[in-house]
Formats: structure tokens, C-alpha cells, sequence
């Protein structure tokens, strides 16, 4: 699978995946996607189909202009078997795992990752954020 000139990898196109893809495009930023999912596959937005967890897959993915992977899949084995099969075709470059659980974290680190990030922190900021915007004006 050529991901022609994409710079970033983003690994599972759900809430958090199209979140993240959205702010590398919008930064600029040359992305692609991959989902296990035909009904998430829109070549528009570069985002393909492909079953990580399958280890073919990976033989046939061409990362040589990736620099970064964010793992936005849900499930931790998908984000492990990723991250193994990433390192193993000697990938250097940073991996980034969004994770739902802190116990999660050192399995990942273990595995290669160079950073994970507890989603609901990011959720948590996020709604505390909007509550701040409502602060600064007057209600309706």
C-alpha cells in the first residue's frame, strides 16, 4: 500500500482518529488513514482500508516517508500488534497510542511506543474549555 507523500499515519478512523487526521491536515501536515472498516474508507481524505491486526498487512504498507503513527484504534492488542510490527520493519520514527486506561501505558512503552495519551483527559480539557467560553460571556 503506497501512502504516497503522507507524513503522519493514523491508525483507526473513529471519533479519535478523524479528530486527529482533521488537526494534522488542518496544521498543514500531509496525513493518511487506515481503518478496518470499508464504510470509514474515503479516498478524498486519504483514508484506506487495511486490517492492522492481520500481519500481511505489513508487509505490503510502504512507511519509508512516515515520521509519526498515532494509534487511535480502541482496543489495546490492535495498538500493540501495530506498534511490534511498525518497529520490527525498522521504523524510527515517533508512535503516539491514545489509551483508555493508565495500565495500558506500560505494555505500549514496552512494545515501542514513545507516548501515550488517557483520552478522557483530553475530553476532560475539552468540555472544561467550553465551560470557560460560557464564563466569558453573558448567558442567552
Amino acid at each position: 500500500m503506497d501512502l504516497g507523500n503522507a507524513t503522519i499515519l493514523v491508525l483507526g478512523m473513529g471519533r479519535t482518529g478523524n479528530a486527529a487526521y482533521d488537526f494534522f491536515t488542518d496544521k498543514g501536515l500531509s496525513a493518511v488513514g487506515i481503518d478496518s472498516d470499508p464504510n470509514k474508507i474515503n479516498t478524498q481524505r486519504h483514508v484506506f482500508y487495511g486490517d492492522i491486526e492481520d500481519v500481511g498487512f505489513w508487509h505490503h504498507l510502504h512507511i519509508t516517508q512516515i515520521t509519526a503513527v498515532t494509534l487511535a484504534t480502541p482496543e489495546l492488542e490492535s495498538k500493540l500488534i501495530a506498534t511490534r510490527e511498525l518497529r520490527k520493519a525498522g521504523f524510527t520514527g515517533h508512535i503516539i497510542a491514545g489509551i483508555h486506561f493508565q495500565d495500558e501505558a506500560e505494555p505500549l512503552h514496552t512494545a515501542g511506543v514513545d507516548q501515550t495519551y488517557l483520552l478522557m483527559t483530553g475530553a476532560g480539557i475539552g468540555i472544561a474549555e467550553k465551560t470557560w467560553e460560557c464564563l466569558q460571556s453573558p448567558p442567552l
